[in-house]
């Protein structure tokens, strides 16, 4: 039966899920990553996808000060990470920007040749790394191959040098 103070007892419960979303919401990623164009990398291996992706690859920061940070990826093979490689430190100003170049990318073996990107890319939830870095990004790379419905690709990310900002990452997806 309604009553006045079940009314009330759910109004109260409506404004509190309304305000936990808010802080939610407030709490999202403070960096992403992004394709300018997936399908511009699509069927591409080796190097040539290493190049492209570099060209491709959108860096958004949503922080209101520039902040140093690190680009992090994982080789998932059969759904276990194989390779992590996380980069020196470089200056992130926030808003939209264009990789840094390629001395902070990982190398070719990250791009096996027998390998083709498949064009599908998709965006992880957020996740604060922590103090070990290598540690979250092993645990978070497997966990969003697995999302995007794969079992080997290519886990990107950007992160602050101290891995106290919540940040997504990108999972692109292999053909083999």
């Amino acid at each position: 039966m309604i009553t006045r103070r079940n009314i009330s007892k759910l109004m109260l419960a409506g404004a509190l899920t309304a305000a936990a979303s808010r802080t939610l919401a407030v709490q999202g990623a403070a960096f992403e990553i992004g394709l300018r164009d997936a399908r511009a990398i699509a069927g591409q291996s080796g190097n040539r996808l290493r190049e492209g992706l570099m060209k491709a690859l959108a860096l958004y920061s949503k922080t209101s000060k520039p902040m140093k940070v690190r680009f992090a990826a994982a080789l998932v093979v059969d759904g276990e990470p194989r390779d992590i490689f996380v980069s020196g430190p470089f200056e992130f100003v926030p808003g939209k920007m264009s990789f840094p170049g390629e001395n902070f990318f990982p190398g070719g073996s990250f791009f096996p040749k027998e390998w083709s990107a498949s064009g599908e890319a998709v965006q992880s939830a957020p996740f604060r790394p922590g103090e070990d870095v290598k540690g979250a990004i092993q645990r978070q790379s497997s966990r969003a191959i697995e999302a995007a419905k794969g079992k080997n690709g290519l886990f990107l990310v950007v992160l602050d040098t101290q891995g106290e900002q919540n940040t997504s990452g990108l999972s692109l997806i292999w053909n083999i």
